[in-house]
């Protein structure tokens, strides 16, 4: 009986320690898609400047003078950056449109269908791209 337990108690412990593994990495990737991969690549554009402006900050030890100095040349740069990938998901979407123009002689109305439905979600995921033209 006693080595039942005993068999009980490990495999326990095998169970927490792989299920606490698992839960922070699950909490690890969700600080990293929901709240890093949006700042760093600019999804939040002014709480995006602010973190670029102070991950590099910190990366090159700058003084509060540096700092004041290079804020503008940062936020320049990243407004730059913006606008070429803004203009990149438009030249995208056209691309691909034209394509899918071409494409539509050879399919039948099913698969036309299912392309347009593709198209659809393809644009919808260069949206935040392309409004970042207003921001």
């Amino acid at each position: 009986m006693p080595e039942k337990k005993t068999k009980l108690k490990a495999a326990c412990g095998i169970v927490m320690v792989f299920g606490s593994g698992f839960l922070c990495g699950g909490l690890a990737l969700a600080c990293l898609l929901f709240w890093y991969v949006p700042l760093s690549e600019g999804w939040k554009k002014d709480e995006s400047k602010q973190f670029i402006t102070k991950h590099i900050a910190n990366r090159l030890d700058l003084t509060e003078q540096q700092l004041e100095q290079a804020r503008p040349i940062i936020h320049e740069a990243i407004e730059k950056r913006y606008q070429r990938l803004g203009s990149f998901a438009s030249f995208d979407s056209q691309v691909r449109a034209d394509a899918f123009d071409e494409l539509k002689l050879i399919l039948n109305d099913d698969q036309i269908a299912t392309g347009e439905k593709m198209l659809e979600r393809w644009n919808r995921g260069n949206e935040r791209r392309l409004d970042r033209k207003s921001e």
